[in-house]
């Protein structure tokens, strides 16, 4: 390699430490590393700054206005209770109406966190509503399902969360395109899976389970009532969300990208006022916003640099065992981010694994999205609480009454299971799809 790209991968090397360390905010540090190509001359201005202006960058602030909205409206919220009212007031009915509310929403926000902020605070109240005690078999598996259906069923929908798109937009070097459709029928069999692993673990672990009472009806038109009707904020934001969803799963027949379709979207909210000025300031992440056209910088420097092309061949020659097996690859990729989420968490893992393992990838005929996804499930375990920021909201959400950290670790080895199950079950489902070559 060059000179050039050797400084590249030193100051690449001395991000990743300040990302460990934590001690200067991640977008500070990203900011820095294109300073530092700039003014080593190892990028031009132009090359350095390339991620701020792709469609996927603009993409994400349209869904980021988006979500804003959804969240502020309290329309998941209400959606939420109506869900639980449609299923059966014992403690098997509310669990099935929880995972139902989850799988149902996961569209609608593309944020983990906001999602079981949403959801386990609710599962906690149905479980007080019951008689169960803090921390109990009842109380944790009602918040744990709740955990696990609205906050880690994020990769399965392409806006179940903003770092589905930003992992993507990392392997636009590539060629490859998904659009929501083909991204849920992707995953729809990796889903059946997950969830009936993730239901039998959490059926296994809490199924002592003995309320003092049925929840009373009355729980749930109580929190209906403190919402009141619609109000025509809600019924602007509902629409407009529902339309662009409805014409992003129709984009084969339209061929409009999603990205313009969201910022029409965008468009109609502010105009209406619904996505007002304090709204549009405070509830897009402006900071992860610069963080992440830096890191769609990122992997358009190495790859003109000839990281990537080196890294391919360096891999290529001394991982063959891996490429020749597809399943042990995608196992290999599970167990590595496993890893690397116990020093490098949340989006900075992701970018690393990524660009690192995408040449493997390629070498071994697996298209990128299925890379993409896999790492979005393996990088956010819960072995420990802190490897998990979705993991720490949704406890904290319930003031860790709704259960412990103990409870989390026993459900934390049953969605290891679950991911390495669905990655090696759905390997003859995506070669069917000629996905894997």
């Amino acid at each position: 390699m060059s000179r050039s790209a050797m400084d590249f991968i030193g100051i690449g090397l001395a991000a990743v430490v300040f990302w460990i360390v934590g001690i200067i905010p991640d977008y500070i540090v990203a900011l820095g590393m294109v300073m530092l190509w700039v003014l080593n001359g190892i990028a031009a201005p132009e090359a350095a700054l390339s991620g701020f202006g792709t469609p996927t960058w603009l993409y994400m602030i349209c869904i980021m206005g988006l979500s804003a909205v959804v969240t502020k409206s309290g329309i998941l919220y209400r959606f939420s209770l109506h869900m639980l009212k449609r299923f059966p007031s014992h403690y098997r009915g509310q669990l099935w109406g929880i995972v139902a509310g989850g799988i149902l929403l996961n569209p609608l926000i593309p944020s983990s966190s906001s999602k079981v902020s949403l959801g386990v605070p609710i599962a906690q109240t149905i479980s007080e509503s019951m008689g169960f005690r803090e921390r109990d078999q009842g109380s944790a598996g009602l918040g744990l399902a709740a955990m696990i259906f609205y906050g880690f069923t994020a990769p399965f929908v392409m806006m179940g969360s903003y770092t589905n798109v930003m992992a993507f937009g990392l392997v636009a070097s590539t060629g490859q395109s998904v659009t929501w459709l083909q991204w849920a029928l992707y995953a729809l069999p990796a889903f059946l899976v997950f969830a009936g692993v993730m239901l039998a673990v959490l059926r296994i672990l809490f199924k002592h389970t003995a309320p003092a009472k049925e929840i009373s009806g009355s729980v749930l038109d109580q929190q209906l009532a403190l919402l009141g009707p619609l109000s025509k904020e809600e019924r602007i934001a509902l629409s407009t969300v529902l339309g662009c969803v409805l014409l992003m799963i129709l984009q084969p027949l339209h061929g409009i990208d999603s990205t313009w379709i969201l910022l029409v979207g965008f468009a109609v909210l502010v105009i209406s006022g619904v996505l007002d000025r304090q709204t549009l300031t405070s509830g897009i992440d402006w900071t992860f916003l610069l963080f992440l056209g830096v890191a769609f910088s990122f992997s358009t420097v190495a790859s003109e640099l000839g990281i990537v092309d080196a890294l391919s061949a360096f891999l290529g020659e001394h991982m063959t065992t891996f490429i020749a097996s597809p399943a042990l690859f995608l196992i290999a990729v599970i167990l590595i981010s496993f890893l690397v989420t116990i020093v490098v968490r949340d989006d900075p893992a992701v970018i690393l694994l990524v660009t690192a393992l995408l040449p493997l990838a390629q070498q071994a005929g697996i298209h990128p999205w299925i890379l993409v996804f896999v790492i979005l499930l393996s990088t956010d375990p819960f072995f420990f609480s802190y490897q998990s920021p979705t993991y720490l909201t949704a406890y904290y959400s319930s003031e860790g009454k709704a259960f412990s950290h103990r409870q989390g670790q026993r459900i934390a080895i049953g969605y290891a299971a679950a991911v390495i199950a669905l990655a090696v079950l759905c390997v003859p489902y995506w070669k069917w799809l000629h996905l894997i070559h």
